[in-house]
């Protein structure tokens, strides 16, 4: 087909005196998360697309070829690997050409104003400021408001501070600092999804913990989600505002991809089954909520007391969590409930090979969550070890 194009353009216009290749694709994700189709497909236009015109115009005497490279082979912008990798392709392919009858360039472009692939990534808004209201506004107590960044993208914003939410003075540490906990941001996730009219089930992979969010407890601070798409779903990032040198910026907490896909209903848990098998060690029922031991290096809130009781027998352990009454509607509006994440996920720890009460031990990351908004809830939380040094959890 391109040799045909380029007959016709002789027949039409004479003789071809250069080429420009434009072509190019840029898909970011995660590089754990690309697949050998999607980095095809960004390789497609740019390497292979070369090396078609090398062959159509092997036996032309043209002037130039131009090639549009990228201002990412310097840069590696995050998520772009597959695109940097095929740009280098094209500086490798001219530097080749060097000397040769036909003088190739390859021009290393930043982003063009408005228009070019970077600017249809954006979905930019010439007319729009950042921090201006967009589209529909969320309702959530996490996410209160949909904005634009300085890009002109949407993004869900709040306002956090210890005194008015209690995600921050419910979790602190021993000497007091008041953090988001880590199962914060998968209700950040859930919620932003529902705020883009996601209402079906999915799958938060490879969720990295990449920093603290802390407020200081005479302070508030400006939290930006952003969900971008990707073929299977979205890209996930949570970003705090700060000030550096007197200039403002937002710095990175927390990334995920949430794939959107059908999911298998998991079975009901064997919860007699279970208990029949855990007796190795009881903890007897507490109304008022069992003290686990990682308050010994956290300052946990009521919410956070929430463990009723729980058994550990081999390699397992079975808990019954509930919050208390005048506080259960607040599984209405956050269907992943901080506090009872955390606790579901991390009061029998001491089942992971090598735990020690005397640390406190934190996530890094969490590999995989699948969730179902549309089952019947159940304050039970029951956890295995498969003797790879991680604990795997299985709660609803």
């Amino acid at each position: 087909e391109m040799q045909g194009a380029a007959r016709a353009a002789r027949e039409r216009f004479g003789a071809v005196h250069g080429v420009l290749h434009t072509a190019g694709v840029v898909d970011d994700d995660l590089i754990a998360l690309k697949t050998q189709a999607s980095v095809d497909e960004v390789f497609t236009p740019k390497i292979q697309g070369t090396m078609v015109l090398d062959q159509v115009f092997a036996d032309a005497e043209l002037d130039f070829m131009v090639l549009f490279s990228s201002t990412s082979t310097a840069t590696a912008p995050a998520g772009q690997v597959d695109y940097v990798a095929a740009n280098a392709f094209l500086d490798a392919y001219a530097e080749s050409k060097a000397g040769g009858p036909t003088r190739v360039t390859s021009l290393h472009w930043g982003i063009w104003n408005q228009v070019g692939m970077a600017a249809e990534q954006l979905h930019s808004d010439a007319g729009a400021h950042a921090g201006e209201p967009v589209g529909e506004q969320p309702d959530h107590p996490l996410l209160s408001q949909r904005v634009r960044d300085a890009r002109g993208e949407a993004v869900l914003q709040a306002t956090i501070s210890p005194r008015e939410d209690w995600i921050l003075d419910g979790h602190r540490t021993k000497a007091g600092h008041a953090l988001i906990p880590g199962t914060g941001y998968l209700e950040l996730a859930r919620a932003a999804l529902r705020a883009s009219g996601e209402p079906g089930p999915f799958e938060v992979e490879d969720l990295f913990f990449i920093r603290p969010l802390a407020v200081d407890d005479d302070a508030e601070r400006d939290v930006r989600v952003k969900l971008r798409p990707t073929r299977r779903g979205y890209a996930f990032e949570v970003r705090g505002q700060l000030e550096l040198d007197g200039r403002p910026g937002w710095e990175l907490h927390a990334q995920a991809h949430l794939a959107i896909r059908p999911l298998e209903v998991p079975g009901e848990v064997p919860i007699a089954e279970v208990e029949a098998r855990c007796t190795k060690k009881i903890l007897p029922e507490d109304p008022n909520g069992i003290r686990t031991p990682q308050e010994a290096h956290l300052r946990f809130g009521d919410r956070w007391r929430v463990l009723r009781r729980g058994a550990y027998g081999d390699g397992e352990a079975i808990g019954r969590l509930a919050l208390r009454d005048e506080l259960a509607a607040e599984t209405e509006e956050m269907g992943l409930h901080p506090a009872l994440l955390d606790i579901a996920t991390g009061w029998a720890m001491e089942l992971i090979d090598g735990y020690a009460a005397d640390a406190l031990w934190v996530p890094v990351s969490y590999e995989r969550m699948r969730v179902h908004d549309d089952l019947p809830p159940r304050l039970v939380s029951w956890v295995r070890n498969h003797g790879d040094n991680r604990d795997d959890s299985e709660f609803v």
